[in-house]
């Protein structure tokens, strides 16, 4: 006669049922091996081993030979990509653009098939494709609503229940704007410096900027409160009432905007820091905090083959750091220090 169930294997039991009830774990994912269980609930393997199997009975579980036990249920399929971009991706001149063209030429040499969708925050995501969004992350709230894992380039997800549908690939802001600091303090000592900040409400730009202070007490901070070349370029004469002797400027467009002003004011151009590493900073020659571009892309690529694979799993945040690339006046300050 078998040996009757005591109370507490009954519990356990009901305990791993509510584990896959709660919305932890959705269809598809890999569930908790005989190993798992055994250590954690101190039971023997066999006991493990036989909960498991009651729970594949039952529906809640599938097993699968040689991988182990899967939650039931089925995961949407999706087939390629969808590109969701503000309608600036088609401006070459753009970051956007410049992030869009690094991506789509890997997925093509990788045949990996996409569409582009020019969207903004009422745009409905394709739920028979991975989206991968760039500055979009209004977006974010869709990928909970419909149990859909999505991409964020260049960007993060905002914390709480929907973050555990974003993989993130974004660059280590902070650190970048440590590193211009550094190089200032090294370069410049005791001279006064400036920040030409981003958009007030653009986590990268206060990132970059908290980065920057923490070496650079004493800059000062003017926002020009864009990210765009034209229209930063329009407010530096009320910004900059005097222009220093050196500025981090927190995107390279910026920088742009502020080489491009002295020079048609005839005024000395100071000693400029960037921040991204785009082809504007090498035509005009200034130094920047580079994005890895291909590390980037790298990560970008892997997110999108994983989820393609339809392979679930907890979603992914990566960090790639920046590096200075050094040019022109400030080059020549590195070689002579």
């Amino acid at each position: 006669m078998p040996k009757a169930r005591t109370k507490r294997i009954e519990e356990i039991k009901q305990k791993l049922i509510e584990r896959l009830q709660s919305g932890y774990f959705i269809g598809g994912d890999r569930f908790f091996s005989n190993r798992h269980i055994a250590n954690q609930y101190s039971v023997s393997y066999m006991t493990a081993h036989q909960l498991l199997k009651e729970l594949e009975e039952e529906g809640y579980l599938e097993r699968k030979e040689q991988s182990g036990s899967f939650v039931s249920g089925a995961r949407a399929i999706v087939s390629g990509v969808a590109i969701y971009a503000p309608d600036r991706i088609h401006d070459p001149n753009s970051y956007s653009h410049y992030l869009f063209s690094l991506v789509s030429n890997r997925l093509d040499a990788l045949a990996i098939p996409y569409e582009v969708v020019v969207s903004d925050c009422t745009t409905q995501l394709d739920s028979s494709r991975y989206p991968v969004m760039i500055d979009l992350p209004c977006l974010q709230d869709q990928l909970y609503a419909n149990d859909m894992f999505g991409l964020f380039l260049n960007d993060k997800p905002a914390p709480g229940l929907s973050s555990v549908w974003v993989d993130s690939v974004y660059c280590d802001n902070y650190s970048g704007g440590v590193a211009a600091a550094e190089l200032f303090h090294t370069l410049l000592p005791g001279v006064p410096t400036a920040v030409f900040a981003g958009p007030q409400d653009d986590w990268r730009s206060r990132a970059r900027i908290e980065g920057y202070l923490s070496i650079q007490k004493n800059a000062s901070i003017l926002s020009a409160n864009t990210w765009h070349e034209d229209v930063a370029r329009v407010q530096i004469p009320q910004l900059f009432k005097s222009i220093p002797e050196a500025v981090f400027c927190c995107n390279d467009k910026l920088a742009a905007a502020l080489t491009t002003y002295c020079k048609e004011q005839d005024k000395q151009v100071p000693y400029i820091i960037g921040f991204d590493n785009l082809p504007v900073s090498e035509s005009m020659g200034f130094s920047t905090i580079a994005v890895p571009w291909n590390a980037l892309v790298d990560a970008v690529v892997s997110c999108i083959q994983l989820r393609l694979q339809h392979r679930g799993g907890p979603t992914r945040q990566i960090v790639v750091s920046s590096k200075p690339v050094l040019r022109g006046s400030l080059f020549t300050l590195y070689q002579n220090h």
